[in-house]
């Protein structure tokens, strides 16, 4: 896979768990 897009992918995963965690009331430290 292209470094560049693996790391869009990640970057997007990352902002997508945040957002989640944020919605729930980030019951995750």
């Amino acid at each position: 896979m292209n470094d560049a897009l693996a790391a869009a992918l990640h970057a997007l995963q990352h902002i997508s768990a945040t957002g989640f965690n944020l919605i729930k009331g980030e019951q995750k430290a």
